[in-house]
């Protein structure tokens, strides 16, 4: 799963004394990128997976797999039990809010000092209530206020990899891509500047003031803009055409399993079309010391693979 597992494109900037850190979500998309970055920042990495893992690195002395579910929280004793910090994901579902709250607790009762959280975008949650995700976030983030350890929130803006990966059978096959999203900006978070930021916060000796990290990318860019970027790249024309409700309704219907997870989908996306994702912030070059990463960073990369 990791054939390039201390191979990484970005340097994380923190050179903290070696800590032992937990992570939740250790084999999803994020946490295959944060695992190698924490392991070269020589760090004691504990990665908790509801599936039995056996990984061949060069730091298996530093890196240990735990077999624990957020759903049973008393598997987390183990690899919760004197770790210094615990980097706190897990995929929207409707009971994300019950799991997330029973690692919180858990880590609370077992005095884990520190808490980094992936939330969602700023946007979804201001108000708390004005998405369904975005509810689930706010009810975690209410509990973790309450932590008395240290606690830091990422808030990543529209993720650069979750919104354009899509993109890659449309040019394999042709010259249109369509987004839900009309001509409304985006200011792309990369996926790898958020691995950089939890590593970072999972490390770094003293945390920001206890107020919700807002990442984003350098600048927006709306679809025509990342058509006619394409379009240089490949070398032919590549045209961009929003798609109407009735076509991403029935493309949600296809792709994603569940009603609850269409409604966060359709919600999402009416609000990244009504400009919502369109702000950026300055948390990267701010914390890290480093620009972020613009989403031509990942759309050259998509281009060479077509």
């Amino acid at each position: 799963m990791y054939p390039n597992l201390l191979s990484i494109s970005h340097p994380p900037v923190a050179a903290a004394p070696a800590r032992t850190i937990a992570i939740t979500g250790a084999t999803g998309k994020l946490g295959r990128l944060l695992l190698p970055r924490l392991l070269q920042l020589g760090h004691h990495v504990r990665a908790i997976s509801r599936r039995p893992v056996f990984e061949q690195t060069d730091s298996l002395d530093r890196l240990s797999w735990f077999t624990a579910d957020l759903a049973s929280p008393q598997t987390l004793h183990r690899p919760l039990q004197g770790v210094d910090a615990v980097f706190l994901l897990s995929p929207i579902g409707e009971t994300m809010d019950q799991l997330q709250i029973g690692l919180i607790e858990a880590a609370a009762a077992l005095r884990v000092p520190r808490i980094v959280k992936l939330s969602g975008s700023h946007w979804t949650m201001t108000p708390p209530s004005r998405t369904l995700a975005g509810a689930l976030h706010h009810r975690i983030e209410s509990r973790l206020a309450g932590h008395p350890g240290e606690v830091a929130i990422i808030r990543p803006n529209a993720w650069t990899q979750a919104l354009l990966s899509g993109l890659a059978g449309p040019l394999e096959h042709g010259d249109e891509i369509t987004s839900p999203y009309g001509n409304a900006a985006v200011a792309f978070t990369d996926i790898e500047d958020i691995a950089d930021m939890a590593a970072h916060l999972l490390a770094v000796q003293a945390l920001p003031a206890r107020q919700p990290i807002v990442m984003s990318g350098p600048s927006a860019m709306d679809f025509t803009d990342i058509a006619a970027h394409l379009s240089e790249r490949l070398g032919r024309c590549i045209r961009y055409r929003p798609l109407t409700n009735a076509e991403y309704a029935h493309q949600l219907q296809s792709s994603q399993p569940t009603p609850f997870l269409r409604h966060v989908k359709r919600q999402f996306a009416e609000l990244i079309a009504r400009g919502e994702a369109a702000p950026v912030t300055d948390a990267t070059p701010r914390l890290l010391g480093q620009p972020a990463r613009p989403p031509q960073h990942y759309l050259n990369r998509l281009a060479a693979l077509v």
